[in-house]
């Protein structure tokens, strides 16, 4: 059986939408509720993709290709809707004009120009090349070094303040920073202007300055800290340099941060918690993160064993907290055994660890090719991998296998069912994995509770099926709250009544609630007493009064005005307490009382 060449893989996302390309097919899912495939494109049989990304709030793809033709795919549409390459030829249908940018310009990489409409594009020959997507054309060139990039190079485009920073840093071991003034005033220009005297402001308007990084193999990322200004570029072979961007002077101070004899290469830096903390994982499993806001090292720990190699890495989730961070790595590694390391049999995991101790909390074996695929986090598809199988002649067909992995936090899986209001699904998961059942049972409570309270004729059958999984819950104080609530949220006296008689079952604990209960009896008697027994407790009715209690002032004067003198007297005797304290506050109680008395007897008499 012959074996076949593993594929080029690249993902991208935009939190609802999943773009994977393999080779030169490019396959859309929908994973804004259910992971739902769309379609698949074939690009073009000798199209190599550089890098895929969506454009910011969309639901288009930009695909840049190595013969530097830019493909745009609308997921909506399902099709490519604009390519433009740099013969100015058309690749199939195009709803926009294309735009000829360079006769023989290879592209080396793209990115928007933050909070605009404007493409940059970096050329082979160390050009930066701007594009309106507004005119459809070219709005500026300009030349950022003289030497032209000899082997790849990265790009990163961001706002800080008023300016604009565009960082290069290429695998000659150079970097690159452009440092546009009153951005706001360039982007207008860029976006709607195209002349030779808005090309020299912009020209005047931007300060570029490059220092030797690094030897190694390069990719930027530009990043707002909260108390400095600053940039790092992601190093192989070195450690991560911070590039600290002057608040009054445009000079950069390139700063290296911890010890490249116990790290190894790196793997990947990344921000999170909205730029709190700066992550870095070593090929070897270093892990070190700073403080973005003071610099300060907060950790600096192997977390792998000596066994393992890291590959890949991606924050699962934002969170503020430094310690309920979880990162997710894909990791090689070599079995142990008697035999020399580079003999033993070689296996993939993805690990879900917590920054808190760094343990595993969860690992799954997969390919050897595997890839982790880095996207915004999302409610229902935690971690995202894509596995090519069957390449190494081991299966009759060769195939890429996308696998979605939600029980690594099996937690937080549960608590989106929940929010799901899955319950039934919530209940077999909770099972499974062991978690709190009562967690479950609560939830469900608590929503049809909600379906009780609607004003909506309540069916018996759910009423009885809210007793059932009362039931089930075994916190005898916390029922007696669902309780108490029920009978502040019910408009039928016959659950109300119901709901009072169950936690007499109960055996509560806290005084106050005993109280609360012994207080909502009285006052259902009182209201009953009152207004009989075919009283409505809808939301408009006085039933509402009676829950607030501490309105039996305006319940008394409502009735001596409607000249209910009877029921008037029994709020005054059931409520001796209440009126004692409304005479002693308002000196002139009586006078008030006795007015309306008269009012309702003058009116009375004239008209009879």
């Amino acid at each position: 059986m012959v074996a076949m060449e593993t594929p080029t893989i690249k993902g991208a996302s935009n939190g609802a939408d999943l773009a994977v390309l393999i080779d030169q097919d490019l396959s859309l899912f929908d994973f804004a509720f259910t992971f739902k495939f769309i379609v698949t494109l074939h690009l073009a049989n000798d199209a190599e993709a550089l890098a895929l990304d969506f454009l910011e709030q969309s639901r288009v793809l930009a695909v840049l290709t190595r013969d530097a033709c830019l493909i745009f795919i609308s997921v909506k549409l399902e099709k490519v809707v604009h390519r433009m390459d740099k013969e100015g030829l058309t690749l199939g249908d195009s709803v926009m004009p294309l735009i000829k940018y360079s006769d023989d310009a290879e592209a080396l990489a793209l990115d928007f120009l933050e909070q605009s409409r404007v493409l940059a594009v970096l050329t082979r020959d160390a050009c930066l090349i701007f594009i309106s997507v507004k005119l459809e054309k070219v709005v500026h060139r300009m030349k950022i070094r003289e030497k032209a990039f000899t082997k790849g190079a990265s790009m990163s485009c961001v706002r800080i303040g008023e300016k604009g920073v565009i960082c290069v840093c290429s695998e000659d071991g150079s970097c690159t920073v452009a440092t546009i003034s009153d951005y706001d005033q360039v982007l207008t220009v860029l976006e709607n202007d195209a002349t030779a005297d808005s090309s020299a402001m912009v020209e005047s308007k931007t300060d570029v300055k490059s220092t030797l990084c690094d030897t190694g193999y390069s990719q930027t990322e530009v990043v707002r800290s909260l108390a400095a200004q600053l940039m790092f570029p992601r190093e192989k072979d070195r450690d991560t340099q911070m590039a600290m961007l002057g608040a009054r002077e445009e000079k950069y101070s390139f700063l290296e941060h911890g010890d490249a004899r116990d790290r190894g290469e790196c793997v990947r830096a990344l921000t999170c918690a909205g730029d709190r903390y700066l992550l870095e994982v070593s090929r070897r499993g270093w892990l070190t993160v700073w403080d973005m806001g003071t610099m300060v090292q907060l950790k600096h720990k192997r977390i792998v064993s000596e066994a393992e190699e890291v590959k890949g890495l991606t924050v699962l989730d934002e969170q503020q907290s430094i310690d309920s961070i979880t990162i997710v790595l894909v990791v090689d590694n070599r079995m142990n055994g008697n035999t020399e390391a580079s003999c033993r049999p070689l296996i993939k995991f993805v690990q879900v660890r917590s920054l808190r101790n760094a343990e595993v909390a969860y690992a799954l074996a997969v390919g050897s090719e595997t890839i982790l695929l880095s996207f915004p986090p999302h409610e229902e598809f935690s971690i995202l991998i894509v596995e090519p199988c069957g390449f190494n002649g081991g299966l009759d067909e060769a195939g890429v296998r996308i696998r979605v992995i939600t029980e690594s936090q099996p937690d937080a899986r549960l608590d989106r069912l929940l929010n799901r209001m899955k319950f039934d699904d919530a209940e077999i998961f909770a099972k499974q994995f062991k978690l709190d059942i009562q967690k479950v049972h609560k939830s469900r409570v608590n929503s049809i509770l909600s379906e009780l309270s609607s004003g909506e004729a309540v069916l018996r059958e759910k009423f009885d099926s809210f007793l059932g999984y009362l039931d089930l819950i075994t916190d005898h104080n916390w029922v007696t709250e669902i309780c108490i609530a029920g009978v502040t949220l019910c408009h039928s006296f016959e659950c109300i009544s119901e709901l009072l008689r169950y936690v007499d079952k109960r055996d509560i604990s806290d005084e106050e609630t005993l109280e609360r209960l012994a207080r909502l009896r009285y006052n259902l008697a009182s209201y009953r007493l009152l207004y009989g027994p075919k009283a409505s407790f809808d939301v408009e009715s006085p039933w509402a009064k009676f829950i607030d209690d501490s309105l039996w002032k305006e319940v008394f004067l409502e009735f001596c005005k409607d000249g209910c003198f009877s029921e008037a007297l029994i709020v005054w005797q059931r409520y001796l307490k209440e009126m004692r304290e409304w005479m002693r506050e308002e000196v002139d109680t009586l006078q008030q009382i006795v007015s309306l008395i008269q009012q309702v007897v003058s009116g009375n008499a004239l008209i009879s």
